[in-house]
């Protein structure tokens, strides 16, 4: 079979449109639903909480915290053990939408610590319900707040609304937390 110039140019043509469709159904079709999004996120989170109990267990004291991570950066990278990548943010497709992503955070954990002198066991039943105004930030952010003693931290993940993970039923919200305490 013979081809001229204007079958071949039909057939390109063709195969350039569809490959053009392909790509633009490509991120659709493979982008994770929010609620996978919100799961994966949450096993990051409980990770996280577990490095800190195990590194606790071996050292006595949780990891020190200053500006510039500390101590506690390598345990959580540890923790995740590799499982670095903002699930709201999977392949550069953002599930959530009008919040620019900081390209650090694609190969990094973004993780915050604040200390709260008030925290224990009533403030954390406290905050489940009605966490503080100012806990809000980037989708994907791991957030743990210690007490003053040092004998305890909660850790939190901010969510794609950019307030902490939540389970919400009957217009009720419960933030969770992965709590975590030194053994003395």
């Amino acid at each position: 079979m013979r081809f001229n110039h204007l079958t071949t140019s039909l057939i390109a043509k063709t195969g350039l449109v569809l490959i053009m469709l392909l790509q633009l159904i490509k991120p659709v079709s493979c982008q994770p639903s929010m609620e996978q999004a919100d799961t994966v996120f949450w096993e990051q989170v409980q990770a996280v909480s577990e490095g800190f109990t195990e590194y606790a267990h071996k050292n006595g004291v949780f990891p020190a915290f200053n500006m510039f991570g500390g101590e506690m950066l390598p345990v959580v990278r540890k923790a995740l053990d590799g499982r670095l990548t903002n699930p709201y943010y999977e392949d550069r497709q953002p599930l959530v939408r009008n919040i620019r992503l900081e390209e650090r955070m694609m190969a990094d954990v973004d993780f915050r610590y604040m200390s709260d002198k008030t925290l224990d066991d009533e403030r954390i039943d406290l905050y489940r319900c009605n966490p503080p105004a100012d806990w809000r930030g980037i989708p994907g952010t791991i957030v743990g707040v210690g007490n003053s003693k040092g004998d305890l931290i909660a850790f939190f993940g901010i969510g794609a609304d950019g307030k902490p993970l939540a389970d919400t039923s009957n217009d009720t919200v419960h933030v969770k937390f992965a709590v975590v305490r030194l053994e003395k």
